[in-house]
């Protein structure tokens, strides 16, 4: 059954409320299965070789780290609890925990309320905001580049 207020959404936004909902829903099985299934690698990054992928090809040319180095160890941490230990071992990877499991919930919630999602999120994700996330991403990859050189 439909929440009462979701009859109010415009059309045009009505198929983005629900693919933002089924995302929503997405994120949680997947930190839900991080979870349960990875195990922080001690490196402090290479978690993703669990899954069978690759270790980083550009610490292998270059011996430097990517961007997304330590960012799949670092919500393996927090998934398990170990918030702090996930923040100091690469802060965009604890952040991206944070905001994914902070929309699994706001999400759902949202929906019941007879919130409009899209819109939501439209207000949200401003120009600013967007620019802070870069630059944010950009200070944890030299966080990260300082950390391994040591």
């Amino acid at each position: 059954m439909e929440p009462p207020a979701a009859k109010n959404q415009p059309q045009s936004h009505r198929a983005e409320h629900y693919i933002l909902l089924g995302l929503a829903i997405l994120v949680a099985a997947v930190l839900l299965f991080i979870g349960f299934y990875f195990e922080p690698d001690p490196r402090g990054l290479g978690t993703h070789e669990q899954l069978g992928a690759r270790p980083c090809s550009m610490i292998r040319w270059f011996d430097l780290p990517c961007p997304g180095c330590g960012v799949t160890t670092s919500v393996t941490l927090a998934t398990h609890g170990d918030f702090w230990a996930s923040f100091a071992n690469q802060p965009f990877g604890f952040l991206a925990f944070a905001l994914g499991a902070l929309f699994s919930l706001w999400a759902p919630i949202a929906h019941f309320l007879g919130r409009n999602l899209y819109l939501d999120l439209m207000r949200v994700l401003s120009k600013r905001v967007m620019l802070g996330l870069l630059l944010f991403v950009l200070a944890a990859w030299i966080y990260k580049m300082r950390l391994m050189a040591d």
